[in-house]
């Protein structure tokens, strides 16, 4: 790993600012794939000096491939080119289109009000910013997601929706939890609760976005 002398300024959902060391890694292999001169940057939120121990995959990588997230089966296929894993009928699923500008974004309806999401697998919850007001159940978090989110109750609130529809798909109902993110660009983000519920493939080339319910 080699640190290229350069720094990155970031700020997460919650506002806060950052500026992280860049680093280049010679080579990176994600099972049979490599790919060379892969840019990275530090992220001391998660402890430590220099470069994480364990890290995670970014967008700008990741957007190399095709990829199918399974976690319910604990898989994630990585796909040079159109073709798809066996045991998975992509071409039957709904499509949804999104935006990509070094992540993934969504217009979506819920309770007849449009919202934008941010696709990410890294928040344990989907949420929804507290300034973004949707209708639905509306009942406390639990001590559970207080504590994934690093949130509390006077802020966190469990709102389950009617419908969760994108492009005209409804998947049926959706839950968000409320979160103070004044650095979110958009109105909330789809987190890993959709991912366990669901299989998703992930179409760079075509910004396009497959969506099939997990098999119970």
């Amino acid at each position: 790993m080699n640190y290229t002398g350069e720094v990155v300024p970031g700020v997460d959902a919650r506002g806060v600012k950052s500026v992280s060391r860049e680093f280049i890694l010679p080579k990176a292999e994600l099972g049979d794939f490599a790919a060379n001169d892969v840019r990275g940057i530090e992220y001391h939120a998660w402890g430590g000096e220099g470069a994480p121990k364990n890290g995670s995959l970014g967008f700008d990588l990741i957007a190399k491939f095709n990829v199918v997230m399974d976690f319910r089966n604990l898989k994630i296929f990585l796909i040079k080119g159109t073709g798809y894993p066996p045991g998975y009928d992509i071409d039957a699923w709904p499509k949804v289109p999104f935006t990509a500008d070094g992540r993934m974004i969504t217009d979506a309806t819920v309770n007849d009000k449009v919202i934008r999401l941010l696709w990410d697998t890294a928040t344990p919850a989907s949420s929804i910013k507290t300034t973004t007001k949707i209708s639905g159940d509306v009942q406390s978090c639990s001590e559970t997601i207080l504590f994934k989110l690093a949130t509390n109750s006077s802020i966190c609130k469990k709102i389950t929706t009617t419908n969760f529809v994108i492009s005209g798909h409804d998947f049926g109902s959706m839950v968000f939890h409320t979160r103070s993110m004044p650095g979110l660009p958009v109105d909330g983000m789809v987190g890993d609760d959709f991912f366990e519920d669901h299989v998703v493939y992930l179409d760079f080339a075509r910004r396009m976005v497959a969506i099939h319910k997990a098999a119970s």
